[in-house]
């Protein structure tokens, strides 16, 4: 039935637009990615990083224009 994430926390933000952008900037400040931005068939646009001590984070938004 998939495949299990354990996550220690989520981020929603506003828009997709908001994702993109916050995603690239942590990204680039060396987060690991478990996942790039997708739009998921639920009606979401989520990503997921690890911090450095490994704890995973979901950034998401609900597919709001922006």
């Amino acid at each position: 039935m998939g495949t299990r994430i354990d996550m220690v926390g989520t981020i929603d933000l506003p828009t997709s637009a908001d994702l993109d952008r916050e995603f690239e900037r942590i990204a680039k400040a060396g987060a690991r990615v478990i996942y790039a931005p997708r739009d998921e068939p639920w009606g979401m646009r989520s990503s997921m990083i690890a911090n450095p001590e490994g704890n995973m984070i979901e950034i998401g938004s609900w597919n709001r224009k922006g």
